[in-house]
């Protein structure tokens, strides 16, 4: 909580506002597998409920409710990126920094361009 209520510059904050939904998402995808995982490795200990995993595992899921489905996730980023001015232009700016790498990438920009303008 710290972190997010210092101060910070005026990009920072426009990047922490856009990828705080899909930090979530991420999360929250990614925790279910993880725990998951952490289960196997551990093997019978891992499922016995005196460890915290089973727990964890049953409650991952939930997670994606409280927080809200992936389309919620994605009209988060698009609301900040029509409501909250110069969040395209940084957006934009990060993809510029990575041009040329990738034809694939590159076209998925140029198309998200040519939408957004």
């Amino acid at each position: 909580a710290r972190a997010w209520e210092q101060r910070r510059e005026a990009k920072e904050a426009l990047w922490a506002r856009l990828f705080t939904p899909a930090a979530k998402f991420a999360i929250c995808k990614q925790g279910i597998p993880f725990v998951a995982e952490a289960m196997e490795v551990l093997g019978g200990m891992g499922y016995c409920e005196e460890s915290e995993l089973p727990r964890l595992y049953r409650e991952m899921p939930v997670n994606s409710i409280w927080e809200g489905s992936g389309n919620i996730m994605c009209l988060d980023v698009l609301r900040v990126l029509t409501k909250q001015h110069g969040t395209y232009d940084v957006l934009s700016e990060a993809f510029a920094e990575v041009k040329g790498q990738d034809r694939h990438y590159d076209r998925a920009v140029r198309g998200t361009s040519a939408t957004a303008t």
